[in-house]
């Protein structure tokens, strides 16, 4: 009765709390008038299995990144609903994270696949109230700053090849690698990477 096929992905960093998460998960039901059984969330960290990964570590090895991004990107197309948990609102760990980032890029250009974003009750609430203020132009400049000034290349990864993998998706696999060094750096803008 409470297993089935997933519904949506969470699409989450380790870094936000249980609760959190639930929060965000019971405020998207609510808004989208589901009922809470009915949803089925697929969550990495539940589903892919974490022992295997610290053994593999534990021997001096890592898991492939090809494992990760076919898992992953097979995730995003056959369950065909993200749910980006997006927390605070106004500087969100999110976008801090490079699988984060490559999760939300499948999810954003692959058809079929739909992208909500989701945020705590209290981050929503926060939102809101300050949309409403007087200062509702003010707020919208900074979502449009936030969104404005996420800079993938500076996004952190556990392992520097998953971050050289996900940037290579990003930005074309005809990269070399010393662009790629230089960009990660800071030596290289985004447009003199792409020239």
């Amino acid at each position: 009765e409470h297993a089935g096929r997933a519904t949506c992905m969470l699409s989450y960093t380790w870094q936000y709390e249980v609760h959190m998460i639930v929060d965000a998960l019971k405020a998207y039901c609510r808004r989208s008038g589901l009922s809470e059984d009915a949803v089925r969330v697929w969550i990495c960290a539940l589903c892919v299995n974490q022992w295997r990964v610290k053994e593999a570590l534990a021997r001096g090895e890592q898991v492939p990144f090809e494992t990760f991004r076919q898992t992953f990107h097979d995730k995003v197309t056959t369950i065909g609903t993200i749910l980006a948990l997006l927390s605070p609102w106004q500087e969100p760990l999110y976008v801090k994270r490079v699988w984060t980032n490559y999760e939300f890029y499948v999810g954003t250009s692959t058809e079929k696949v739909t992208v909500d974003i989701i945020l705590p009750e209290q981050d929503e609430i926060a939102f809101l109230d300050k949309l409403r203020s007087d200062a509702g132009v003010v707020v919208l400049s900074e979502i449009f700053k936030v969104i404005g000034g996420i800079q993938v290349q500076k996004a952190d990864a556990s392992f520097i090849e998953d971050k050289k993998n996900v940037m290579r998706i990003l930005m074309g696999s005809s990269l070399k690698e010393e662009q790629l060094d230089a960009f990660l750096s800071g030596r290289l803008s985004p447009n003199e990477v792409l020239l």
